[in-house]
């Protein structure tokens, strides 16, 4: 058995004895060493070349351990060659011997190990993604270099890995040419891949379903990060994904749920996902997104919308009694937690309770009928005694800049996504203070623990220089009392539960009049569900600490950084991919996402 980096060859013991001399009464034993010596040497003479060496390896490999390429969509030949030379620089490799093996599970399940697939220095197979008997994501070869000189045979493992499209990728909702257009950002083992017209690029391919490029200007970009539990996913998908991906664009015709693994096909607008008899009101030139496991959120022009566990339509929320009794509201934004989301109404300076619990159950891909008589509702936040602030009476000179997700330490025995919190910054441009509402989720909807309240915490800080109501925020379930948000070419982070709130600046873009337009996380919600990828696993560093900002040029082109942070918070070490991406060749950026 061979294992990667073993020496097969040679071997010998190279250390040496050492005599140390002493006084006169050594001398008998001195003198019987001296006579010994000389046999020794007398002996070398007559018995040439009658020892162990250490292995030479005359022979040099370069080799990467790691391919990456995408999942092509006809068959493809693709080839491996090492650099292989010898240690006095020639290449005449008459003595050298080659051997590669691969090993390979196909779609279908089966296997192969051992398999001999080249006796020379390149390897070349053949990836057809339509023989499912063969074609696979993933081929691991071992490269045999055998030196017939010295006997000495050295293994490289190589892994070739195929990822399919756009997944577990950035994408990136820009403008260029005075139209949007989606860009991505993907990674392959190793590789990074970026294409700033991917979407253009992919429909042309499309010969059966001719869909033309995007002909508005950016809104915004939505995601649903788990798959449709239940529900047929390839009716609407053509193929289950992990994220379905939602686009909105000043057209509202052209916008709504598009299949990334299908050329970007818009699959339904939105005239087609919301309720024909509650679409008035609608604008796909005002929304923002919410991502929930068990229902998706949708704010337009004070309106909320939700999807379900079962299918992509959706409906309008209606208030209850409580919340109707105040008469109009308008909800600016909508958050997630679970089986609940938190919204926050501008018109009556108080935050509510979308409650889907066991109200989402619609399943198809076609409104037919009548709308669902149960869906989610939208209520008050209950007003525990105990609440660090009461939910229902916002002071009304804060302004919602944006909410983001959080961590709730609180009590024990409690699972990873019951901990989920989240963080409402809210911002008073009269006074330069800002107030940090911490809301833990699980007590909304599935607690009867009065020590269980909804509102955590209440934080008031200095309002740090540059934010806005306009200024983007992230964070993610991995971090307890920290936020992100970006000024200027910077990205800072801010300890808010830090009396007056700390700001520290994690990020700097090298050109001083960039400006960084938003920020996302790759993965921000606690997701408790066991089909999601694993980003240590996959991409080398947590997708809960990897975050992209969109950064704007003066001269009119974008940038996707991406930053792999620490526990704390800060830029952390290189791994599979760099800490610090910048990549380049977009247009004026307005939303990112990760997919």
């Amino acid at each position: 058995e061979v294992r990667a980096g073993e020496v097969i060859g040679l071997g010998g013991n190279t250390g040496r004895s050492t005599i140390e001399r002493g006084g006169n009464y050594m001398k008998p034993i001195y003198t019987i060493l001296i006579v010994l010596a000389l046999l020794a040497v007398s002996s070398c003479y007559e018995d040439k070349g009658n020892y162990d060496y250490q292995p030479y390896h005359r022979v040099l490999v370069e080799v990467d351990n790691n391919y990456g390429i995408k999942q092509p969509e006809e068959a493809i030949e693709y080839t491996i060659t090492p650099k292989v030379t010898l240690s006095d620089g020639t290449t005449d490799l008459s003595d050298v011997s080659f051997l590669w093996k691969m090993d390979r599970k196909t779609n279908q399940g089966g296997e192969k190990f051992g398999e001999t697939v080249s006796t020379g220095q390149s390897v070349t197979i053949t990836i057809d993604p339509n023989d499912t008997k063969t074609f696979s994501y993933n081929y691991y070869f071992r490269f045999y270099v055998t030196d017939n000189q010295t006997g000495v045979t050295d293994m490289y493992p190589v892994n070739l890995k195929l990822i399919k499209p756009f997944e577990n990728s950035w994408i990136v909702l820009h403008d260029i040419d005075g139209h949007a257009e989606l860009g991505s950002v993907e990674y392959a083992n190793g590789a990074m891949i970026v294409t700033p017209d991917a979407l253009t690029k992919e429909r042309a391919k499309n010969e059966e379903i001719k869909q033309q490029p995007l002909t508005g200007k950016s809104v915004a970009l939505g995601r649903r990060q788990v798959t449709l539990s239940s529900y047929d996913a390839s009716n609407w998908l053509g193929l289950i994904t992990n994220t379905q991906l939602y686009v909105s664009t000043t057209n509202q015709e052209e916008s709504g749920l598009l299949n990334q693994a299908q050329n970007f096909i818009l699959l339904g607008n939105w005239g087609h996902i919301i309720y024909p008899g509650e679409i008035e009101g609608f604008g796909s030139d005002d929304v923002s997104f919410g991502n929930s496991y068990q229902a998706g959120f949708l704010c337009s022009h004070g309106k909320v919308f939700q999807g379900c566990m079962y299918s992509v339509l959706m409906y309008g929320m209606y208030p209850d009694n409580e919340v109707a009794a105040a008469g109009d509201y308008y909800i600016e934004k909508a958050y997630p937690v679970p089986t609940a989301g938190i919204a926050f109404d501008s018109k009556n300076h108080r935050f509510l309770k979308l409650n889907i619990q066991s109200q989402n159950l619609w399943s198809g891909s076609t409104h037919t009928g009548a709308a669902p008589s149960q869906r989610g509702t939208i209520q008050v936040v209950p007003n525990n005694p105990k609440n660090a602030a009461n939910p229902s009476a916002v002071n009304p000179d804060l302004k919602l800049v944006d909410f983001t997700a959080g961590y709730w330490y609180g009590k024990s025995l409690m699972a990873a996504w019951q901990r989920m919190a989240v963080n409402a910054y809210l911002l008073n441009e009269n006074t330069g203070k800002s107030s940090v509402y911490v809301f833990h989720g699980y007590p909304m909807t599935n607690s009867s623990d009065p020590d269980d309240i909804p509102v955590t915490s209440l934080y008031s800080i200095d309002t740090p220089a540059g934010v806005t109501t306009d200024t983007p925020m992230t964070s993610s379930w991995e971090y307890s009392n920290i936020l992100f948000y970006a000024v200027g070419n910077k990205i800072y982070k801010l300890d808010f539960a830090v009396t007056g709130g700390s700001s520290t600046v994690i990020y700097q873009h090298p050109n001083p009049n960039a400006e960084i337009s938003c920020l996302q996380m790759a993965y921000e919600e606690a997701l408790y569900v066991s089909d999601m990828p694993d980003g240590a696993e996959i991409y080398g560093h947590p997708y809960e600490r990897t975050m992209a900002a969109g950064v704007n040029l003066p001269d009119g082109t974008g940038e996707v950084v991406v930053l792999q942070l620490n526990t704390a918070g800060k830029v952390d070490n290189d791994t599979m991919y760099p800490a610090v991406q910048e990549h380049k060749g977009f247009g004026k950026i307005k939303d990112v996402t990760f997919i």
